[in-house]
């Protein structure tokens, strides 16, 4: 199957009218873009050895691998959503300059590892929405937010079918009057899909909400309006209390009060475990700067006591446990 990936083209939700002029005026050119990989199925690897690096760190600078000890670089690209299921990463890459100008070149890769390293690498899945952000395997479905469309894909275990779930209906991207939700993060619970709705708090003056979804019904139901602004991810603790990036004031919040102020700098991608908790950190800038934004990642225990904290070349978009032992990641219960 790595030689021949599944093709979608989901159509668009209409996300992209606004930069359609953009488009024809040839700003989609750009000396910056990998022609190899945009055309083919073509995977940069780079560091592939992951012995003593225990979480994948995606960004839009590349795919890193990350640990007490330090980080290296596993590919070159613009990585959003990470996943684990067996013995394989999974990662949503968006090609081209800028994604928001690139409707169909995302795709889905898959790294397979035996032990400690990477031993193949796949694209399973191309033909994507450029704006897609958080994905998870929840059973055996992959679900993926495409985020500037509002709303959420499933794929099947085997990559040949994808679902497209609008559950907000159709809402171009940041159409602010018609309540363009920016969802950003997924995870199931206790048989309940919960969705992160960011609601471009800056924007819109809106705190982010959580919302439980049944794709089967195709309805949202509870919905919870957090005390924190544009947040990313969802942790449901071992005795169930969830925890959220609270990315505007560089912080962890239980959505009620803020459990520990990581710093100055936006939090984004959480991974926790029965020993650490892994937080990103970077500093905020327009979209289409976001590639040279350089961050940080702490490594806490789970007193929220730091360990270490280092310095990386990317803002983290994503963090994962790499042997998926990770609570942030919906099957690892």
């Amino acid at each position: 199957m790595g030689n021949h990936p599944l093709i979608i083209h989901v159509p668009n939700s209409g996300a992209y009218t606004r930069h359609k002029a953009l488009v024809r005026q040839g700003l989609w050119c750009s000396s910056d873009l990998d022609y190899a990989r945009l055309l083919g199925n073509g995977i940069h690897l780079q560091h592939t050895d992951l012995t003593g690096y225990s979480h994948v760190l995606a960004s839009r600078e590349g795919l890193y691998a990350i640990g007490l000890g330090g980080f290296a670089k596993i590919s070159d690209g613009q990585f959003f959503g990470v996943t684990v299921r067996e013995n394989a990463i999974y990662c949503f890459e968006a090609l081209g300059p800028i994604p928001s100008l690139w409707p169909h070149y995302g795709r889905i890769v898959r790294y397979d590892l035996s032990k400690k390293e990477i031993v193949s690498a796949a694209v399973v899945v191309k033909g994507l929405p450029n704006g897609c952000h958080q994905i998870d395997f929840i059973g055996g479905d992959l679900f993926v937010c495409d985020t500037y469309n509002s709303r959420v894909l499933k794929f099947n275990a085997e990559f040949n079918a994808c679902v497209a779930y609008y559950p907000w209906g159709d809402i171009e991207f940041q159409d602010f009057t018609a309540g363009y939700p920016h969802v950003n993060s997924l995870v199931g619970y206790r048989g309940v899909i919960y969705l992160m709705l960011h609601n471009c708090s800056s924007h819109t003056g809106r705190n982010s909400q959580l919302v439980q979804w049944q794709p089967e019904s195709a309805r949202l139901g509870h919905e919870l309006t957090l005390a924190a602004a544009g947040c990313h991810n969802i942790v449901f603790l071992e005795d169930g209390q969830a925890i959220f990036c609270d990315s505007d004031n560089g912080a962890l919040t239980d959505g009620r009060t803020t459990i520990v102020h990581i710093g100055q700098m936006l939090t984004r991608g959480l991974s926790v475990d029965s020993e650490m908790i892994v937080v990103g950190s970077s500093l905020f800038s327009k979209r289409d700067a976001r590639r040279t934004v350089a961050g940080e990642v702490y490594f806490l225990d789970r007193q929220y006591r730091e360990l270490v904290r280092f310095s990386v070349p990317a803002a983290a978009t994503d963090i994962r446990k790499i042997d998926g032992k990770d609570l942030s990641l919906t099957n690892s219960r």
